[in-house]
């Protein structure tokens, strides 16, 4: 395994008892976290039972204590768990939180894509009106999600370092890629990739 470069930074994690079962986890400092992991995914699929795919209508649960957070999995992967042997085992806990964001984010969002596109028709109508795009020039759903991340990327840049701001990158990149998918501008084969081969 190799070692982790000087610069990279562990941040510090204490130890709290689940306030569901009473499970010691730990999690960073000042998070508000208090349940353990095993008990907020055992919530989170009871609100998706029967096929809502989020919380239920009228719930005021804030999302971020209802989705699993990536900060505690990581903490339980270092302090308790099984201790990933590369960068590219934390890079995975991250994607796999983001399905989980993307795919439970629909109640309130709507389908991505078409949420995307109806963004995209507003924003052309602003752009078209501010003379920046021509009358037969338009943006597209994946326009709109490669913009939003850039957004997302500008946030790294200003203040202290969020997760989130990652996390949502991740997730708009899918969605971009998703709505070229819906304009035909995927195939179907390339839509998932089993196998890259050789590639640099």
């Amino acid at each position: 395994m190799s070692e982790t470069p000087s610069n990279v930074e562990h941040r510090a994690t204490e130890s709290r008892h689940c306030a569901l079962c009473g499970a010691p986890f730990r999690v960073p400092p000042k998070s508000p976290i208090s349940e353990c992991l095993p008990c907020r995914r055992e919530e989170r699929e009871a609100r998706t039972d029967g096929g809502s795919g989020g919380p239920e209508a009228g719930d005021d649960t804030p999302f971020g204590e209802v989705v699993t957070g990536v900060a505690e999995d990581l903490a339980e992967i270092r302090d308790g768990g099984s201790d990933p042997e590369t960068g590219d085992d934390t890079a995975r806990v991250v994607l796999e939180d983001v399905a989980e964001l993307v795919a439970s984010d629909r109640d309130t969002h709507g389908d991505a894509v078409e949420n995307q596109e109806h963004i995209a028709r507003g924003w052309t109508w602003y752009l078209r009106g501010q003379g920046v795009l021509d009358d037969d020039e338009a943006l597209t759903g994946g326009d709109v999600g490669r913009m939003m991340a850039m957004l997302k990327m500008s946030r790294t840049a200003v203040g202290s370092y969020d997760i989130d701001h990652d996390r949502d990158i991740a997730g708009y990149a899918g969605i971009a890629a998703a709505c070229e998918f819906a304009r035909g501008n995927v195939p179907d084969e390339d839509l998932t990739v089993s196998d890259y081969g050789d590639h640099e």
